[in-house]
């Protein structure tokens, strides 16, 4: 199964082979995270990173935290390549589809601190990023417009030009949804 996952889970809507992935994964979802699961609690070789890959594959057809809960448990038995704040990411973007935004923005934070620690701030700040983009589907505008723009700084401070703009295309879109089209054209 780890070895299905490895070839299939790493798929994202848009990839030409996403749709063979949902063909093959998605009939075996539940049998697939009793397996992870089990794995997880035997701390099986490998299944460390075949949940992690998994969960980011549940954020697009079924989103659910519970394979990412019991990594996250004991991600520190497990060999893997990522730093716990890719697991804290991970979550927070399961909990943003799933609307669970006060969940999201408590893990976005996690995995910020964690980059911080690890000293990746280009990943830091796009935790912040995420974070502002989860206050604005809360209609939180003056805090996500904050938020972003805090963004903006630190990604303009390390010369990071595509999250700039990325940011300021989130502020205009920001000030497009108070109908402020005005100040919207500014960004």
């Amino acid at each position: 199964y780890k070895g299905v996952i490895r070839q299939h889970a790493g798929s994202q809507p848009g990839d030409p082979e996403y749709k063979q992935a949902v063909t093959i994964l998605l009939p075996e979802m539940d049998n697939i995270k009793s397996l992870l699961k089990l794995g997880l609690s035997n701390h099986a070789p490998g299944v460390g990173q075949a949940a992690l890959a998994f969960s980011r594959f549940q954020r697009w057809e079924q989103p659910s935290t519970d394979v990412i809960d019991g990594l996250l448990s004991r991600w520190d038995s497990f060999e893997l390549e990522e730093s716990i704040a890719a697991g804290y990411e991970n979550r927070a973007e399961l909990y943003f589809s799933q609307s669970h935004y006060s969940y999201a923005i408590e893990n976005f934070k996690l995995a910020r601190e964690h980059h911080i620690a690890a000293g990746n701030n280009t990943n830091a700040i796009h935790c912040l990023e995420r974070t502002a983009r989860v206050i604005y589907y809360q209609d939180e505008y003056s805090l996500a417009e904050e938020t972003f723009l805090q963004a903006l700084h630190q990604y303009s401070d390390i010369g990071d030009l595509r999250g700039v703009a990325a940011c300021r295309k989130s502020i205009g879109d920001n000030y497009r949804a108070q109908k402020q089209y005005g100040e919207a054209e500014d960004w």
